[in-house]
């Protein structure tokens, strides 16, 4: 918990410079999601990141595997094509 709000601060203090923030959001997304299991939290920084850049292969990956979780079948479709195009 304490990495995830360093690395939110990090996020914050690096507003000027998107390829650092994006890079941050990645790290911070994969501790809520796989150190913490707060998939919200994750699917929020990854769509920050998707924001800054939206080739950004991990944050689409995640949310192709969380769509096809829900059972979003045209969403993972969509997600995956995009993971495809980039």
């Amino acid at each position: 918990a304490r990495a995830a709000q360093i690395l939110s601060r990090k996020v914050a203090a690096t507003a000027k410079r998107p390829s650092e923030q994006r890079a941050i959001l990645g790290r911070l997304a994969v501790i809520q999601a796989e150190h913490l299991g707060r998939e919200d939290a994750a699917r929020e920084a990854y769509t920050r990141a998707l924001a800054i850049d939206p080739s950004f292969r991990p944050a689409l990956v995640f949310l192709a595997r969380e769509a096809r979780i829900r059972g979003a079948r045209v969403e993972e479709r969509e997600r995956r094509g995009e993971c495809a195009q980039r």
